[in-house]
């Protein structure tokens, strides 16, 4: 594991401390799953991994209502700022709704959490595949200033080799 964190943070260009290496996203879902808690704010339809790990009565969900499903960080954070989360959780591209939040929006949004100590964990398994280039938040000056910052990628994906079990 301590090699493939390491070729990992070279991959991305962030030190080794920053990362995990899983059996998949899934397996690292699973467990950031088991080692969180508080209420936790959602988007429904969403990637169904993360709310099914998560215990339904501490899980707050924001549902969209719109024929697409699309939410903007004005939308979250209008709807989650009376609520009393200790976490915020984005799927960004969204699966299976498709919404997709630039990053200078995810970057407003990291910083509302930060300023409220909400922990924000932002899936980017499907950013690969978004128009905008350059939208990765695994950056070593961003984590280095947002400690409350978790990112979640699914290397199958981003690189098409699906037999391959590796998240970060």
């Amino acid at each position: 594991m301590r090699v493939n964190s390491l070729l990992a943070a070279k991959n991305f260009n962030v030190h080794q401390e920053n990362i995990v290496i899983g059996n998949g996203a899934a397996e690292l879902i699973k467990s950031l799953m088991l080692n969180i808690s508080g209420k936790t704010g959602f988007m429904t339809p969403t990637f169904a991994e993360y709310p099914n790990r998560y215990k339904k009565e501490d899980s707050i969900v924001y549902t969209p209502d719109n024929a697409d499903f699309h939410y903007s960080i004005e939308d979250l954070t209008a709807y989650f700022a009376d609520k009393q989360i200790e976490n915020l959780l984005v799927v960004n591209p969204d699966n299976p709704s498709g919404n997709y939040i630039n990053k200078a929006d995810l970057m407003k949004l990291i910083s509302w959490t930060g300023a409220r100590g909400v922990r924000i964990i932002i899936d980017e398994s499907f950013a690969d595949f978004a128009v905008e280039s350059d939208n990765s938040l695994i950056d070593q000056e961003i984590l280095e200033d947002n400690p409350h910052l978790y990112v979640v990628k699914s290397i199958s994906k981003s690189y098409g080799v699906p037999g391959l079990r590796l998240g970060v």
